[in-house]
C-alpha cells in the first residue's frame, strides 16, 4: 500500500492517481493538511536524511546545533507547504519526494512491466506503420495532383452509403486529420477507399519508397 500526500495541485493529484488506478496499485491519498506529527516521524525514520522529502528552504537547518528536534518538527508542521517538497509517496521503507507520474512504473510489478515494455513496442510499430501509410498517400496524392480535401471528398462518398449531412462530412474530415497528424492507421473500408481512387493494391501503402522521390507534405 502507498500513502500520498498531496498540495493543492489538482491536476497532478489527478494524474497520479489515475495512474494508479489504471496499473491496480493500491493507494491511499491524503491532503498536506492531514499529515500530522506522527506521519512526519515515521518519515524520518524511513530515510537517511530527512532532508531528502524536504524543500531547500530548510536545509539551513543542516548547520543548526541550536534548534532542538522538536522544534524542527514543530517548524516544517506550521508550514508545511513551506518545507515538505510535495506530492510525497510513502511505502513500507522509504518516503520519495516531488512525485511525478514518470516516477510510478518502479512500483510495477515484473509482469506488469513486461506488458508496459510490450505496449510502447507495439505503439512504436503502429506509427512507424503509419508513417509509411501516409507518406506513401502524400506520394499517390502529389502524384494524381488533387488536394487533401477532394480526396476525402472522394473516401467520403465510397465509405458511406446512407444519407448524410454536411456535419457528417466535416466530423469525417476531422478524423482523417487527427489519423494523419497522429500518424495513425485510418480505418480499414477508408484504406481501401483510398487504394480504389489511386487504383493501387493495399498492400502499396505499406511499403517503404524511396523518399528521393517525394516530397512528404504532412500539412
Amino acid at each position: 500500500m502507498l500513502n500520498l500526500y498531496f498540495d493543492n495541485n489538482a491536476v497532478r493529484r489527478h494524474n497520479i492517481e489515475q495512474w494508479l488506478l489504471k496499473h491496480n496499485i493500491l493507494f491511499q491519498s491524503y491532503t498536506i493538511d492531514e499529515l500530522t506529527q506522527a506521519d512526519l516521524l515515521r518519515f524520518f525514520t524511513k530515510t537517511e536524511d530527512c532532508f531528502s522529502f524536504l524543500k531547500r528552504t530548510s536545509w539551513h537547518y543542516k548547520l543548526d546545533n541550536k534548534t532542538t528536534m522538536k522544534s524542527f518538527v514543530d517548524t516544517i508542521l506550521m508550514d508545511k507547504k513551506k518545507y515538505l517538497d510535495l506530492p510525497l509517496l510513502e511505502t513500507d521503507s522509504h518516503i520519495l519526494s516531488n512525485i511525478w507520474v514518470d516516477d510510478l512504473s518502479q512500483f510495477l510489478t515484473r509482469q506488469q512491466k513486461e506488458y508496459e515494455r510490450k505496449a510502447l513496442l507495439r505503439k512504436a510499430n503502429e506509427i512507424s506503420l503509419g508513417r509509411t501509410f501516409w507518406n506513401n498517400v502524400s506520394f499517390y496524392r502529389s502524384k494524381a495532383n488533387i488536394r487533401y480535401l477532394t480526396l476525402y471528398q472522394n473516401i467520403f462518398k465510397l465509405t458511406h452509403t446512407v444519407e448524410t449531412t454536411t456535419m457528417d462530412f466535416n466530423r469525417f474530415c476531422n478524423k482523417l486529420k487527427k489519423y494523419r497528424s497522429l500518424l495513425l492507421l485510418p480505418p480499414q473500408n477508408c484504406i481501401e477507399a483510398m487504394a480504389d481512387i489511386f487504383e493501387v493494391d493495399i498492400n502499396e501503402f505499406f511499403e517503404e519508397k524511396d523518399t528521393d522521390i517525394f516530397t512528404v507534405q504532412m500539412s
